[in-house]
């Protein structure tokens, strides 16, 4: 699906491909016929239901109706961290900006010296912000004494939670691991996450942790306490199966994620929270595994075989190790 997909928007596509499909377009005709399961038997009428259910089954879904009950569930799980940095804002909101992951093209070294930067010329935004207090305890401790409930709120501009900030931020931090468990014993949600640009997998807390992704560790680094921090967070219940975790640790040989996550059940169990908030439109845990195995199958990484092989993993069906 396109990044921050809208209803409108696929209207319009089913409206147009109505009209190309009545006007016998080659291309129009075709899609209807892979996608459609009537195929099309008189293209002079073929209906705009016929093609809203060609649009949703050409993105994934089974109806129309599951098309438009996914983007309900999504819309507010939504968030795009990409934005444009706004000229002269607010420093608070540009730290936050730049201080983070945001799993952009932009991503890098530059973003965070800017983001430490400013906080050196505005030592005062821990005071301000929760969310850029986090990584320090005593802010953080200071915020909580005050309202017990940021813990758990999201604010700044992501609209991110205090213990997601703390996850995506490469900024140096004071101290994460001990303001991590600040905020945790406060009740903050370990399964806190959202939708970058309305598509699943979830970028939840646990991926900032691990870090990484197509651009590379240089870009996207781990944090620099992703374990302990990734401990901690499973210790109190976070879901281990997290497909954008996997997803953007698969690309490098180091196993240490998937090493950690198996003593903690990854491969087995459900989707938990992330299950249940995204239903049928959620990879499931077969699928998220194979797509491993698969990558280490066409990128011939025996020890990751290996090591899925023991836990009862493996290539997708159809696959077979080199």
């Amino acid at each position: 699906m396109p990044s921050n997909p809208d209803l409108e928007r696929f209207r319009r596509d089913a409206r147009r491909l109505q009209r190309a499909v009545r006007e016998g377009d080659e291309q129009a005709l075709a899609l209807a016929t892979r996608h459609h399961p009537q195929g099309v038997r008189e293209p002079a009428t073929f209906s705009l239901t016929a093609a809203q259910h060609t649009v949703a089954r050409g993105h994934g879904f089974a109806s129309w109706p599951k098309l438009r009950h996914y983007l309900e569930i999504a819309a507010p799980l939504r968030r795009d961290p990409t934005t444009p940095l706004p000229e002269d804002g607010d420093p608070l909101d540009a730290f936050l900006m730049l201080a983070c992951l945001v799993y952009g093209p932009d991503d890098g070294p530059h973003r965070w010296q800017r983001a430490a930067a400013l906080l050196a010329t505005h030592p005062d935004l821990p005071i301000r912000s929760v969310y850029a207090a986090a990584g320090d305890p005593v802010a953080v401790a200071t915020h909580l004494a005050r309202d017990p409930a940021l813990a758990r709120s999201e604010g700044g501009p992501h609209r991110w939670t205090a213990l997601t900030y703390l996850a995506y931020s490469r900024v140096p931090q004071t101290d994460s691991l001990t303001t991590a468990r600040l905020l945790v014993g406060a009740g903050a949600d370990v399964d806190a996450g959202y939708l970058w640009g309305g598509l699943p997998p979830p970028f939840t807390v646990l991926t900032g942790c691990f870090g990484e992704g197509e651009q590379g560790p240089g870009q996207q680094p781990r944090h620099p306490e992703g374990e302990a921090l990734a401990r901690l967070l499973l210790d109190h219940g976070a879901v281990v199966n997290d497909g954008q975790t996997l997803y953007n640790r698969m690309f490098n040989a180091d196993d240490s994620h998937l090493t950690l996550l198996f003593a903690y059940g990854l491969g087995t169990g459900d989707l938990g929270v992330w299950g249940d908030r995204l239903g049928d439109n959620a990879e499931s845990v077969e699928e998220m595994m194979g797509r491993q195995g698969d990558w280490a199958t066409r990128h011939v990484m025996t020890a990751r075989l290996d090591l899925l092989a023991q836990h009862g993993c493996g290539p997708s069906a159809g696959r077979s190790r080199p």
